[in-house]
Formats: structure tokens, sequence, C-alpha cells
């Protein structure tokens, strides 16, 4: 089996690419819109670029070739927001709806996820009056989507544009191209990855520091188009508690969360930060809740005995409820927590959180300590994370103390929308201070991923070239019916 190396994955975006302007000079514009998404999507599996100036351009040129006549028209107090997602509480979406109806203005709201029926936004949002909600169906052929969006934006005629994209969005961005009289405003929640999206942005919005780093070093934006706005996290109170699998009285419990991919690396760093609090603490629990992979967790589990100790409780609708009953949250290990760490700091939990020396843009002050920038939460040594671990669980007034403090310096609602008011005024940018990335220690990160697991860069190309990836990429396809063998073999002998 032959494993995936930089080269090979750099190989095979080119050639993705090579393939796209291929379509585009065949004026096939619907399978080169779907070759750039595939490409930026094996991008943003790996991210050793986090832009791309020739898929721009090319955005672009389709911009041009399918909506040739771009709108210069607008009207004072209308606004787009175009949203890829629509998501309950995991993105920004209700963050930057609140916020843009507090402003009184006419608002279209663009979605490519709307489901009334799984959306808490349909029944506060769109109801009002001032609020018109377009929904974009990407089943159907893209440039009659293109052109049907086209006409009905045009026709609203938007002064300001929000983009809130998922990092594949190409036909978002061939459409925004075709607005350059409106100010168009990219909110980026991916900032740790590749995204499409450059080419349609006049001001790029950023949560923290390391967002406004990376997209002036990589993205290519300058610093006067750099904004910044840190947000909250939405709180659902009303949410039915599942429960957790022991009764915690008297116990210390800890709670972690994230996609799971979010604590493996090949050293198994998060768990062996686990094993120390557990061995050293008997009077702790712990909780884990994601989604995705939980082979090595589980196995972590059953071979230290810990089954009444440490408990993965899978993905949780109710992690709100979950918060209000945890002591401590424990931040995820080599990739940081985000929204959990807010959750953690709304709840006025302490955080545990363990992390490199030489990654300080990635520790979780930047995305907790917005009003009170110098506490210090993160930990770059071992011996210093065991003992504000067992300081955390064995001292109930340090504890609570510490939790308050961090719900003390978190941004607000309030907060958010007095600074988005501010920033939509005036469109100025906050100064920043250029920290260290280490951007080839986040690629190396993600490629130890794809070589554990052996399955996303596979999945993006059999969805797009099907029965061609045969013989443009014959070691992908080689390693892709070895893994379907394995797990053939592996669902048979599991059967019987």
């Amino acid at each position: 089996m032959c494993s995936i190396n930089k080269q090979r994955v750099i190989n095979i975006y080119d050639k993705v690419k090579l393939l796209a302007n291929r379509a585009y000079a065949k004026k096939d514009y619907n399978q080169c819109i779907d070759l750039i998404s595939a490409s930026a999507k094996i991008a943003y599996s790996f991210n050793w670029i986090y832009s791309d100036k020739d898929s721009e351009s090319l955005l672009k040129q389709l911009s041009l070739a399918i909506l040739p006549s771009h709108c210069d028209n607008v009207v004072e107090n209308r606004w787009a927001f175009y949203d890829s997602f629509c998501f309950n509480y995991s993105v920004l979406t209700e963050q930057y709806l609140s916020a843009l109806l507090s402003l009184d203005v006419e608002l279209l709201y663009i979605t490519e996820n709307l489901n009334y029926k799984n959306t808490i936004y349909y029944p506060r949002y769109f109801s009002n009056n001032k609020v018109s909600v377009l929904t974009v169906d990407l089943s159907k052929n893209y440039v009659d989507t293109l052109h049907q969006l086209y006409s009905q934006i045009s026709s609203f005629s938007p002064q300001k544009i929000l983009m809130q994209l998922a990092p594949s969005s190409a036909l978002a961005v061939i459409l925004f191209n075709a607005f350059p009289s409106a100010t168009r405003y990219y909110i980026d929640i991916t900032d740790h990855a590749f995204n499409l999206g450059v080419s349609c942005t006049d001001y790029i919005i950023e949560y923290r520091n390391r967002g406004q780093v990376v997209a002036h070093e990589k993205r290519g934006f300058e610093k006067s188009k750099i904004l910044l706005l840190p947000y909250y996290p939405v709180i659902n109170k009303s949410e039915h508690f599942d429960g957790v699998p022991i009764e915690t009285k008297g116990k210390i419990v800890l709670f972690s969360g994230g996609f799971l991919y979010k604590i493996h690396d090949k050293n198994l760093t998060f768990l062996k930060l686990v094993d120390i609090i557990l061995k050293d603490n008997p009077q702790a629990v712990l909780f884990y809740a994601g989604a995705g992979n939980s082979r090595a967790l589980v196995k972590f589990i059953k071979d230290n005995n810990y089954q009444n100790r440490f408990f993965y409780i899978g993905h949780r609708k109710d992690i709100s409820q979950v918060f209000s009953t945890c002591d401590i949250y424990l931040n995820t290990y080599p990739f940081s927590g985000g929204l959990m760490c807010q959750y953690a700091a709304v709840y006025g939990k302490p955080i545990l959180a363990y992390n490199d020396a030489n990654r300080n843009a990635d520790f979780i002050e930047q995305i907790v300590c917005h009003k009170n920038p110098d506490i210090k939460i993160t930990t770059t040594d071992i011996c210093e994370f065991r003992e504000e671990a067992h300081k955390l669980i064995s001292d109930i007034s340090f504890r609570e103390q510490k939790g308050l403090i961090l719900k003390n310096a978190i941004f607000s609602k309030t907060d958010f929308e007095i600074h988005f008011k501010e920033l939509f005024r005036t469109n100025n940018a906050t100064p920043f201070s250029i920290v260290d990335i280490n951007y080839e220690g986040v690629f190396n990160r993600y490629l130890a991923l794809e070589n554990m697991f052996h399955n996303g860069i596979y999945n993006i190309i059999i969805r797009q070239l099907k029965g061609r990836v045969f013989y443009l990429f014959p070691c992908e396809f080689i390693n892709i019916c070895i893994t379907f063998f394995r797990y053939a073999i592996k669902f048979i002998f599991n059967k019987k």
C-alpha cells in the first residue's frame, strides 16, 4: 500500500486543477465548478496552502463567462447574507443574523441548507417582515442556479454582502464576483485552513489574532482589509438533558469534546494526558462527546480498565446541559477546540489546556479571553499540566475562581453587537501583531490523519472522478481497492 506524502498530495491537487481548466476550455462550466470544488476540498483536507490564485482567477473568469452583465446598482440599507450552513450553534449564523436585525436594515438571507424542521432560525428571524429568504438548490444545474440567483440578488441590489462560506463554495464565489459595487465581507470561520473566496472579498472578518496573520501572510489581504470581530457562543438552555452513564455525586466531572480527529496524533498525547489525570485523581471521571473514528479512544479505555471512569458519550445534541453538569473542561490536543472552550467559559468552568510551546498561535486564550488578554490558561509543560489538573480537581475554591475569571473574560451577545455595529459603520481594521505559525507543522498533522485513516482524499476523487480514478490516479486506485477489501473482510469476520 502506498502512503500519501506531501508531493503526492500536491500532484493530485494539481491534476484536479488541470482537469478544471480543461473543462473550462471546453465550456463545460458545470464540470469545471465541480472540479474547482473538489480541488478546494483536497486543499482543505491538508492545508499546505490557504488560498490559490489560479483557482480564484478561474472563478473570476467563470463569473464573466456565465454572468456577463455584472451588477453595479446598490440600494442603501439593503444587506445580503449568504450562508452555506444554516446549522444550529455550530457556525456563526445566529450571531450574525441577530446583529443584522438589530441594525434595522432590509435583509436578503441566502442559504444552501435551509431545513425549517431542523433549524431554530425560521421562527425567530425569517418571519420578520424585513427579512427575505432565498434558498439555493445545489442539486440543479450550476449555471442555471447562478442565473437564477444573480437575477434575484441583483433585483434586491444589496449595499453590503456578508458571506459565511464553506471552504469549497465555488458557486458562491462565482456569484459574488458579479457584484463588485457592493461591499463584500467574508466571515472567516476556518482561519486554520484553506478556503475559496479571496477574489470576491473586499474585507475579511477574523475572530482572533491567528486568523488576522493567516489572512495577511497566506491569503494576501492588506492589513487595512482585515477586520476583527470575536464571537460569543449561542446557548440553548431549554435543551433536554439526555443524562450521563454513571451517577456523578461525589465525583469531580471532567468533560471534553469535539470531532475525534482532534485528539489523534502518533503519540496519542491527549490520551496520555487523560491517563495522568485519572491516575493522580481517583475522584475524577471524564466524559468525551464527539463524532468520528473512536477506535483508539475505546481501545485506550479498555486497555487501561477505565470503563467506570472514562466514557465516550458520542455526539450530543444537549451539549449545553452536559457543560452545566461538569466541573472542568479538558481541551483537545493536537487540534485545539474553539466553540467548546467558549461554552466552558460561559458556564464558568475552568479549562485545562496543554499545547506545544511553539504553537502559541493555537492557544485557546485567543478564543476565550477577549476582555482580558493577560489571562493564562494553556500549559506547555507536562509537569505544570499535572499540577494544574490536580489543583483544579482537589480545590473547589480555586476551581470556582478560575471558572469565574473566564466567564467575565469572554464576549457576550451585547459586546458582539456593539462591535458589529462599529465595525460595519467604519470598516476600521484592528492592528495586530504577527505571531509565529508553524504552517509546516499544521500540514504534517493533517497528513498524519490521512495516513492513519486512509479515506479523505480517496473519497474526494472517487466522488468527483468516479471511473476515471483508475487511469488518472493509479496509486490511489490501488489504495482504494486494498482499503475496500480490508473493510469487507473485517465486516465478514465480525459478522461470523
